[in-house]
């Protein structure tokens, strides 16, 4: 979990984040108690990565300790510190800055028990380990090494309930900094929505879910989104701010591979192309191109080709080419508008992706080279940025 993610929950609502924002993406490996005389503790993984729930009563009167006490909680690896305003509202200006500084996270709470604090807390990152227990399966499986795991096995673990057929979306924001998930994590654990969700599977991965559904029967993805959507949106999920990648219908658990990442893929062209649903059969030959993405063989050809242009860059000292194809790949290709953009002629464009095709491709390969590597770079980024 996340030191972010308590800052959008209504039932911390108390909550302020008084400084240390920089380090908002800190996991919480746990959640406690300062015990002051645990500070001097010499046990390298003592308090670390916890968040450290106090009154900071023991430097009430004493702004000078209560630095130390913070200074001593970098130290040892904390995640953050949530203070009760009971003795302290306002933080004194150079535990601020040690705080930022540190990218140390300080919140300061009111109106509830520390207690309460530390439970709910706790309750959610045990909900949460709950629904994302099978995210480095799932990492292996989108990477291609799952083999030492067993794809068969794999698919009886996550997918218990099959039937005849099964089919999975994958659910994201396009928006990497919109947290949905912990909303929709602590919506999947009440009662009243396990009627809805019978039937369905939610598998966390990052910050988006594996939603695997079984049917007895072959129905058509574009129906199979629709009810993902519904489903959605009676969880109470704002579908404005959310992107749906559906793959394929498989009946062997062999497949289940396949089931998983045909659901990413789909999901990252509905991200690249604005959309809010994709199924796999629309991403023509994207098909083709995401898979590659993932190849390591390819992976490596790919590294060399941009590594050249690199090098030709550093030698002659401009530094054009990676820009100048990242610039036509962004522009979807367009000569005159990338030549709009460097602030050059097209004819200096020209030139420069005649050079990139002269480094990295055989003459009969020119014409599809640049299309190529432009939308490996491209996805591989968008698949990286959620990974």
């Amino acid at each position: 979990m996340l030191i972010r993610e308590l800052m959008n929950l209504d039932t911390l609502s108390s909550f302020q984040l008084i400084s240390g924002e920089n380090g908002a993406d800190r996991s919480i490996k746990d959640v406690v108690l300062l015990e002051y005389e645990s500070l001097s503790h010499e046990s390298p993984d003592h308090y670390r990565e916890d968040l450290i729930v106090t009154t900071l009563q023991d430097a009430k009167d004493d702004p000078q300790a209560l630095y130390a006490i913070v200074d001593r909680l970098i130290q040892l690896g904390a995640a953050g510190l949530a203070y009760k305003s009971t003795y302290y509202t306002d933080l004194p200006e150079a535990v601020v800055e040690l705080s930022n500084r540190q990218s140390f996270p300080i919140f300061r709470f009111d109106g509830m028990y520390m207690e309460d604090v530390i439970l709910y807390i706790a309750d959610l990152m045990r909900i949460r380990s709950e629904f994302s227990i099978y995210e480095e399966p799932l990492f292996r499986i989108l990477q291609g090494t799952a083999e030492g795991y067993g794809i068969e096995f794999l698919c009886a673990r996550m997918n218990p309930n099959r039937q005849k057929f099964m089919n999975a979306a994958y659910v994201h924001s396009p928006d990497l900094t919109y947290d949905w998930v912990t909303s929709l994590l602590h919506r999947l654990q009440l009662r009243q929505n396990q009627e809805l969700l019978a039937g369905y599977r939610f598998l966390q991965f990052r910050r988006g879910f594996f939603i695997i559904s079984n049917h007895t029967e072959e129905l058509s993805l574009s129906k199979i989104a629709d009810s993902i959507s519904a489903l959605l949106e009676k969880l109470n999920c704002d579908l404005s701010r959310l992107c749906i990648g559906v793959g394929r219908l498989y009946r062997k658990s062999s497949d289940f591979d396949c089931v998983i990442r045909e659901a990413f893929d789909a999901l990252l062209y509905a991200i690249y192309q604005k959309r809010h649903s994709i199924v796999y059969p629309q991403m023509m030959l994207y098909q083709t191109i995401l898979p590659l993405v993932r190849d390591k063989s390819t992976r490596q050809s790919m590294t060399l080709r941009f590594q050249k242009l690199r090098e030709y860059d550093q030698e002659s000292g401009n530094g054009v080419l990676m820009a100048t194809l990242k610039a036509y790949t962004e522009l979807n290709y367009d000569l005159r508008a990338t030549a709009s953009l460097l602030g050059q002629h097209p004819n200096t464009i020209r030139y420069r992706l005649k050079k990139i095709c002269e480094l990295t491709a055989s003459p009969v390969e020119s014409d599809h080279a640049l299309f190529l590597m432009g939308e490996f770079m491209r996805m591989d980024n968008l698949s990286a940025s959620i990974f």
